[in-house]
């Protein structure tokens, strides 16, 4: 885990900043971004000076989750674009935007810095989807460059930035311009990963350092780093003692700093009001890698808790996509389900009618949160369906089977 900054080497209108986006779905007055990638090129050369990628926190609904491959989970940790605003406006003012379809991307970009507060102007901004007119694997695959993790905002960027130096005459005319009120800070980014435990433990990336010296920041810094697999290991626990002893931190200072790191994960953990039952999991992992006293340890939501049977006559809303062994499970489906079990699909979430949303734990989606807010439980779709074959039988659907292999 690290803690990114933008880069201040390069000059401004000097460079090239290279943009994908990941969104949850193709409107930009509603829509949101959920990941981004800077590549940042110098001129003339085009040679790769900076690279910037984080998932982002869309704190709503995570969308086409079979085109971009990011799941609720993956985004409980991440930061908003509001938090990161001030840096990524550092990565592209004065410089030549360059994406992969610029009417998509530019009027994304737009949206989100105006709803940040701020101010942005594209420039001239050059596009390689108009210079080669075909989709980015195609032009990728004509071009003999490299695409791997396809719909990745990191990987896309790359390989725009390659398709770029053969396609377009890039120089310094032209440059964005993008400003925010907030000054650029520290802070914490989230970067793909499909390791499953990974994500259970985002939600570290989402927490605030705890404002104090240089020297406890760079311990904190340290601390970040190992607990990375919530476990401090003989060797990493050594590294940490001998940092602390270089930075001339006490053993009752090192105690006080992981009781405010770990209640920052703790406010990180409650930014919707609510510790899920996977945030729990996290708190537990790092409040025993550092030690600390039972008491410390908060409890999960009830109303996150999912129980053994659903009554009958509850009234079910969904929210978000479902799968099942990978493959999508259509909405109507889960709503025969639910019928068939002698549940009442709603539509939306509301304080008396609804009893019970079927959705990821972790989503931001509206119905989410407003089920947070009123103590309605959620339940994941693989839980539902689970719940209800078992109460089903053979009568009803069956969940799509695994694919061969």
């Amino acid at each position: 885990m690290l803690t990114r900054q933008a880069p201040r080497t390069v000059g401004g209108g000097s460079r090239i900043a290279v943009v994908d986006l990941e969104t949850t779905g193709f409107r930009p007055r509603s829509d949101r971004v959920v990941e981004i990638a800077v590549v940042t090129l110098s001129l003339p050369d085009l040679s790769i000076c900076d690279e910037f990628d984080t998932l982002l926190n869309p704190e709503r609904d995570i969308g086409a989750q079979h085109i971009h491959g990011i799941s609720p989970d993956m985004v409980v940790g991440a930061p908003t674009f509001r938090e990161v605003a001030a840096i990524l406006a550092e990565h592209v003012h004065d410089a030549v935007l360059v994406c992969h379809n610029i009417r998509f991307d530019i009027p994304f970009l737009a949206h989100e810095f105006t709803r940040a507060g701020g101010v942005f102007h594209p420039g001239t901004p050059r596009c390689t989807l108009a210079a080669t007119r075909q989709k980015l694997s195609v032009a990728c695959r004509d071009h003999d460059i490299p695409l791997s993790d396809a719909h990745s905002a990191l990987a896309d960027a790359r390989a725009t930035a390659l398709l770029a130096r053969k396609t377009l005459s890039l120089d310094a005319h032209g440059s964005a311009q993008a400003e925010v009120c907030a000054q650029a800070q520290a802070v914490h980014t989230l970067r793909r990963n499909r390791d499953s435990a990974s994500r259970l433990g985002r939600i570290i990336e989402r927490a605030r350092y705890p404002e104090t010296d240089e020297a406890t920041q760079l311990y904190l810094t340290a601390l970040d780093y190992v607990l990375d697999d919530f476990v401090i290991e003989a060797a990493e626990q050594d590294t940490l003692d001998e940092l602390a002893a270089t930075l001339g931190l006490t053993p009752h200072q090192r105690r006080e700093v992981h009781v405010a790191y770990f209640q920052s994960l703790v406010d990180a953990a409650q930014r919707d009001n609510v510790i899920t039952a996977a945030e729990h999991r996290l708190l537990q992992k790092v409040h025993a890698a550092l030690m600390l006293p039972v008491g410390d340890l908060p409890k999960a939501d009830e109303a996150n808790s999912s129980g053994s049977t659903i009554p009958m006559g509850t009234s079910v809303c969904f929210s978000g996509e479902a799968f099942m062994d990978g493959m999508p499970v259509p909405r109507r489906e889960l709503e025969a389900m639910a019928r068939a079990n002698g549940l009442k699909p709603v539509a939306t979430v509301t304080k008396t009618g609804c009893g019970l949303l079927v959705a990821d734990p972790d989503s931001h989606s509206t119905k989410a949160r407003n089920a947070r807010k009123w103590g309605i439980p959620i339940l994941a779709p693989e839980r539902f369906w689970s719940l209800c074959h078992a109460r089903w039988g053979s009568r009803g659907p069956k969940p799509p089977a695994t694919e061969p292999g």
